[in-house]
């Protein structure tokens, strides 16, 4: 007999045998209820609830491979005790498992919610952030970001080749990819980044952060990367910069790492730059495949950076 709850979902979801074979290398019991989460653009989440507690199923469909950089950061990022849902060992103490051709982690399911925008919730993820950016030893995990300005001029040189065309879309972007480029070149201090620093990434509770999540992006960077990125996570409000947010960010980050003259010269850039990434990492998709979720979100990160140059 099935566990209520963990009858075949729809949409070819896995089904019980699935999930309770991927079980069977963990410590964590029966599994007795599952549910897919909502959030997430690429991967397949699973909140499963076993004889142990609740925790979160992943299945790593966008970089499944790369994963164990992933969990090598969080082992790093757990001995200092920094809010993130951390994953779960196997019994054999690895962490990932193969089924059905798909990579699966287990990591702890941090209960909370995603924040309402306030100076509060902003402040909170500021502190964090901060120290994130200011981990000692990033040099032990080289790794470039996915996305680079370099990519960006390699995907406008795919425009004109495209299987699905967006005109206005691909004018836009070729655009801010020529003008975010000098700015862009200056060095400025590096270290690790999330990348992905969005309010559906935090797990909030009490009007405390709990967790950051979702690290499948984290690298090594210019760590402004991760600033300009964050800020457009927390302060924009109806798609438009609000600037009593801007300066709760910023005085809370700068109370934890301050930044350097050239970084807060290159602020407004860096902002633009953090809408950019996303605006690129939607259209890339959509120009493959028709998908109107994601072509709303890049016509949504288009708008917000006209918005911006009337601010910047």
């Amino acid at each position: 007999m099935v566990p209520k709850g963990l009858e075949r979902p729809k949409n070819s979801l896995p089904g019980p045998d699935r999930i309770a074979d991927i079980l069977q290398d963990y410590d964590l019991g029966e599994p007795k209820h599952c549910q897919k989460l909502p959030k997430g653009y690429s991967n397949l989440n699973l909140a499963v609830t076993t004889d142990a507690g609740r925790f979160l199923l992943r299945f790593c469909r966008e970089k499944g491979e790369d994963v164990a950089y992933e969990i090598g950061v969080l082992g790093e990022l757990n001995k200092i005790y920094f809010p993130a849902a951390y994953p779960v060992a196997r019994g054999d103490g690895e962490f990932v498992t193969r089924s059905g051709g798909e990579v699966v982690v287990i990591y702890d399911l941090i209960e909370g919610c995603e924040p309402e925008l306030s100076r509060e919730t902003v402040a909170e993820t500021a502190r964090a952030l901060a120290g994130l950016n200011l981990f000692a030893n990033w040099k032990k995990f080289q790794r470039p970001n996915a996305i680079t300005m370099d990519k960006c001029s390699s995907l406008v040189r795919q425009f004109g080749g495209a299987r699905h065309r967006y005109p206005d879309l691909f004018s836009y972007f070729k655009e801010v990819t020529e003008q975010l480029k000098a700015p862009l070149r200056i060095e400025l201090p590096r270290g690790l980044v999330h990348g992905d620093v969005f309010p559906d990434n935090t797990i909030f509770r009490g009007g405390k952060l709990a967790a950051i999540i979702d690290w499948e992006e984290v690298c090594t960077d210019i760590i402004m990367y991760d600033v300009g990125v964050a800020v457009n996570g927390f302060c924009f409000v109806d798609n438009a910069l609000e600037p009593t947010l801007v300066e709760a960010f910023l005085s809370e980050y700068e109370a934890v790492r301050g930044l350097t003259a050239p970084e807060r010269e290159l602020l407004p850039h860096y902002v633009r730059w953090g809408a950019a990434a996303m605006f690129y990492w939607h259209l890339q998709h959509i120009m493959r495949r028709k998908d109107e979720r994601k072509e709303r979100r890049a016509r949504y990160f288009m708008e917000r950076l006209r918005g911006m140059r009337d601010i910047w």
